[in-house]
């Protein structure tokens, strides 16, 4: 008896095997198609950036650079004023508490 059913295992065994490399084939051709359509995708973006850069008469991109700039300047003096405010505000909150003794 154990001899047979030694002989109906490795049958099962291998069919089981057999379904699970097959399964992780095709994901693997799943994942090579999406990684392919992001691929494309990926450089039809490039391309399109590519040739919309190219179109942007040069003072504009100029004055793009220039806007850059002062939006960055600008993103910069909001934090220092918050770092400010942060500061002056901690000040008045231990000015503001009462002294005990």
């Amino acid at each position: 008896m154990i001899v047979c059913s030694g002989m109906f295992l490795k049958p099962a065994l291998s069919q089981q095997v057999d379904f699970r490399v097959n399964n992780l084939e095709n994901e693997v051709r799943s994942l090579q198609l999406r990684l392919q359509r992001l691929e494309l995708m990926v450089s039809k973006n490039n391309q399109l950036s590519a040739a919309h850069n190219s179109q942007i008469p040069p003072n504009l991109k100029n004055y793009l650079s220039q806007q850059e700039k002062m939006l960055n300047n600008l993103a910069t003096l909001v934090v220092e004023l918050n770092q400010k405010v942060n500061k002056l505000t901690i000040r008045v909150n231990q000015r503001s508490k009462p002294d005990v003794k």
